[in-house]
């Protein structure tokens, strides 16, 4: 630098004000883009947030903090859907039932006792058409409990049998089933042949 004058007023700010001297900004503030345009045409810049809430009457105060605190009160019942939730399905899991709509469903009727509905859909991220689906489905019979109970008693005399032997077991027994069917039962009751 070549100022010699600039460099000694540094060193004599330095030594009357400190470090702190040095940082600070001369001059005029800058101006916030956005109330550049109000200023150029002589307009008064919007005051700033805590300026507008000194404003306020006291009343709109209490409005804000009671609307502030049924959002997180609603955001604490979430929470503990979400907590609770997860509970369940860890338990369904440790019985070795597969995640599936149907226990999803099952988990909502659990927590209708604790929550409402339209909470617990929203926190787990459910539909509701589908919950509702299963739900009316709770009560069916099923109709495939007849060829469950076949399936079951061929398989404990035959260990090894697969979905076409068994095919072939219920056809000797009077049953026409689909191989798909036999299949998809044999999933349902975990009796997959295993190598």
């Amino acid at each position: 630098m070549n100022n010699s004058p600039l460099i000694s007023q540094w060193i004599r700010i330095y030594r009357t004000k400190g470090p702190e001297g040095l940082s600070t900004q001369k001059g005029c503030p800058k101006v916030n883009p956005s109330n550049q345009a109000l200023i150029q045409k002589g307009t008064k810049v919007p005051p700033k947030e805590a300026e507008v809430k000194s404003e306020l009457p006291a009343g709109s105060e209490n409005n804000e903090i009671a609307e502030r605190m049924k959002e997180l009160e609603r955001r604490i019942r979430i929470l503990e859907i979400e907590n609770d939730y997860l509970k369940e399905l860890r338990s369904l899991r440790n019985a070795q039932k597969p995640k599936s709509n149907e226990t999803i469903s099952i988990i909502i009727h659990k927590l209708r006792g604790s929550f409402q509905l339209n909470e617990i859909l929203e926190a787990i991220k459910f539909p509701k058409s589908t919950s509702m689906y299963w739900q009316k489905r709770f009560d069916r019979l099923d109709p495939d409990e007849k060829l469950k109970q076949l399936i079951k008693e061929i398989r404990a005399i035959h260990k090894d049998y697969g979905h076409k032997r068994i095919k072939m077991e219920l056809l000797k027994k009077g049953f026409r089933v689909n191989k798909k069917k036999i299949q998809r039962l044999l999933v349902v009751l975990d009796l997959r042949v295993k190598s």
